[in-house]
């Protein structure tokens, strides 16, 4: 399958932090193989919040890392809305639900349907990928 990867501002800013390049790829790949992995959040509109191993730290899903994302089907797009550390945010007040829905409000209002963000084209994901054993059973939170 092939989509499109939009990183909003928030995650650019830490991604680069949390995942080098080829882990991002993995983290991409696992996106593109089970694009509802994440459970959605609720009072959100739609946006998951998907666990993933956070590889710089030695952390595994449950204590990892937490991707918000939004996965817009039709056009085939996954929106990276924020990248965190469990230990780094506690996201389960209505305060942050609260912001996420206006951040995606504002995206899906916005021309053309995708947020402003710098944006990266993924190719297919090759049959024969094999993702990382940490990232195989995406279990979401």
């Amino acid at each position: 399958m092939n989509a499109l990867f939009v990183e909003l501002p928030e995650f650019s800013r830490h991604r680069e932090e949390f995942l080098a390049d080829d882990e991002f790829r993995a983290l991409q790949c696992l996106m593109l193989k089970l694009p509802e992995a994440g459970v959605v959040i609720e009072g959100t509109g739609g946006l998951r919040k998907l666990r993933y191993v956070d590889p710089q730290r030695s952390r595994g899903k449950r204590s990892g890392l937490r991707v918000i994302y939004y996965w817009c089907d039709a056009e085939r797009q996954f929106w990276l809305f924020r990248l965190y550390g469990k230990q780094d945010v506690n996201d389960s007040n209505s305060a942050i639900r609260k912001m996420f829905a206006k951040l995606l409000a504002q995206a899906l209002a916005a021309p053309g349907g995708a947020p402003a963000a710098i944006t990266r084209r993924v190719p297919k994901v090759p049959t024969h990928y094999r993702a990382p054993k940490h990232s195989v059973k995406a279990r979401a939170e």
